[in-house]
């Protein structure tokens, strides 16, 4: 990264969710973009990530994780390993349980801010979140601006990246869960409240990667669904 050639650099800033970046870029600053995946869901960690493009690097395949297919995703995955220093924190279930979600993702985009400067040379000038205010306790970031504010993405492609890495990280590891504990499809659905995912938890219970937390506040949806079931089986 320190390697990069300045020279002409405002003249490749092109693309439209660059328009955080551009300033930073031309004063040879960095960038950091944060975003996290599994805050809505019934079991399996809250994964955060933070990204740090290569000055002036872009990608048509960067955009938000949620509008991509799959093969999108680990196509711009594989461009952003290629071109950028990223960060993952990582809070399990328990933690949710023992905190809260909203507690527990502050704790997953702190992880990773952690674990992203400590392979950097320098600080990042600015920080752009995706919707979430983040505030850091201690001196380490204090003096590094924070931006929040929803669909992010849309306007950094660094937040982008980010929801993108956030994304495929938690889908391979929904997928290995998957494989140790059977019959929930977490492959398939990655443990968000799906039809298919509450039935599952009504006809078997919940798993050693449940959130209870979130099952309890779900517990009425999944009785009315069993209920709804049932009448159309017995009229």
């Amino acid at each position: 990264m320190e390697n990069f050639r300045w020279v002409g650099l405002a003249k490749k800033l092109t693309i439209e969710n660059d328009i955080l970046e551009r300033d930073i870029w031309v004063n040879k600053g960095l960038l950091c973009g944060i975003d996290e995946v599994g805050r809505g869901c019934l079991a399996g960690p809250v994964i955060a990530a933070a990204v740090v493009l290569n000055p002036g690097k872009k990608s048509k395949y960067v955009r938000d994780s949620k509008l991509m297919t799959e093969q999108e995703r680990l196509l711009a995955y594989k461009w952003i390993v290629r071109n950028s220093t990223f960060g993952i924190g990582i809070v399990d279930h328990r933690r949710i349980d023992a905190l809260n979600i909203y507690a527990a993702t502050q704790w997953a985009m702190k992880r990773a801010v952690s674990q992203l400067t400590a392979q950097l040379s320098k600080k990042p000038d600015l920080m752009v979140v995706d919707a979430m205010p983040l505030v850091f306790s201690g001196e380490e970031f204090t003096n590094i601006p924070v931006k929040s504010f929803p669909f992010a993405e849309s306007r950094s492609i660094s937040v982008a990246a980010a929801s993108i890495v956030a994304k495929v990280t938690r889908d391979r590891i929904m997928g290995i869960i998957d494989k140790s504990i059977p019959g929930y499809n977490l492959d398939h659905h990655k443990g968000y409240g799906t039809q298919e995912h509450s039935r599952a938890v009504i006809e078997q219970g919940s798993s050693i990667i449940h959130r209870q937390s979130f099952l309890k506040k779900s517990y009425d949806k999944m009785v009315e669904y069993r209920y709804e079931k049932q009448r159309e089986l017995f009229g």
